[in-house]
């Protein structure tokens, strides 16, 4: 009896912290008092084996009652705090101490010794075990729960991340799409892209209206390449390639670099002097940016 009581409030203790989450963090005071009681019922069932029953009865008894008291108190204190384990915890635990109690008033001699204060330790850990079990039940059905939700936000997660990624790449591709479609000096299209374009242009052409394709070339570029050196050369076309794509502003107009120094501008629905004005216009515009050229008349850069 001492050895098994002892163990019992040992084992209680440790399922006791273990299971309504009792932690020196949380709950330092609880947490350090139980594991006081718990080596003392140590000490008290290793003692059992060997010292006589009449000077540990009442040691047992004492330290037993005290243990399943705070147990009881514990588990009472996180039923309040909204453990929905603990309730059923809380219950087992009067059970047993209810047991408890009548067994050690009969040993005192308070009850007399009957079927009842016998076996009442028996019958209140019968009941214990009952309502641990519908306990360990709630707590699994909590667990299954919160498992259930962490797997739908991480679900959700995984899904805004996929999306996220997956609009990435699809800015990717396009941005893929535009490059492998962009003359990369110019930032106007390139000649693969203008044949194609040209042939929808074409077709659209013969249903819905006019289409203008102009032709520009840079006068002697030879010339002003071998004068001012590549680079001069490069910014010039580059700057030609900016005036090109204001002048293609509209959704269906295209701008393309067809040639080293050669480029095009296909304007839907535009009817010939409509683009004889557009492109006099360009021609002035870049004849304005007064760029120097040795072999033109003007003195400078001209389409």
């Amino acid at each position: 009896i001492i050895v098994f009581l002892s163990l019992m409030v040992v084992f209680g203790g440790i399922f006791t912290i273990s299971f309504v989450n009792v932690t020196r963090a949380t709950h330092p005071v609880l947490n350090i008092s139980t594991w006081i009681i718990v080596g003392v019922s140590g000490l008290l069932a290793l003692a059992g084996l060997v010292v006589p029953y009449k000077y540990l009865i009442v040691p047992a008894i004492v330290v037993a009652a005290i243990g399943c008291n705070l147990m009881l108190v514990t588990s009472a204190l996180r039923w309040y705090q909204k453990d929905s384990a603990a309730r059923f915890y809380t219950f087992s635990w009067i059970a047993l101490l209810f047991g408890g109690i009548l067994l050690a008033l009969s040993k005192f001699t308070i009850l007399p010794r009957n079927v009842f204060t016998e076996n009442g330790v028996q019958v209140g850990s019968a009941l214990g075990i009952i309502l641990l079990s519908i306990a360990l039940a709630d707590r699994i059905r909590h667990i299954n729960m919160k498992t259930q939700q962490l797997q739908r936000e991480m679900n959700a997660e995984l899904e805004s991340r996929v999306a996220e990624r997956t609009s990435e790449l699809e800015v990717a591709n396009q941005r893929l799409k535009e490059l492998s479609a962009t003359d990369g000096l110019t930032g106007v299209f390139n000649r693969r892209f203008f044949d194609r374009r040209l042939e929808e242009e074409a077709a659209r052409c013969q249903r819905q209206g006019a289409l203008a394709l102009l032709m520009i070339d840079v006068d002697h570029f030879k010339g002003y390449n071998d004068h001012h050196g590549h680079p001069a050369g490069d910014r010039a076309l580059t700057e030609l390639g900016v005036m090109l794509r204001d002048f293609s502003r509209r959704s269906l107009d295209t701008a393309a670099r067809v040639g080293g120094e050669e480029f095009s501008l296909v304007l839907f629905d535009c009817q010939l002097p409509g683009a004889l004005e557009r492109l006099e216009r360009l021609r002035r515009k870049v004849e304005a940016l007064a760029l120097p050229h040795p072999d033109t008349e003007a003195g400078a850069l001209t389409i």
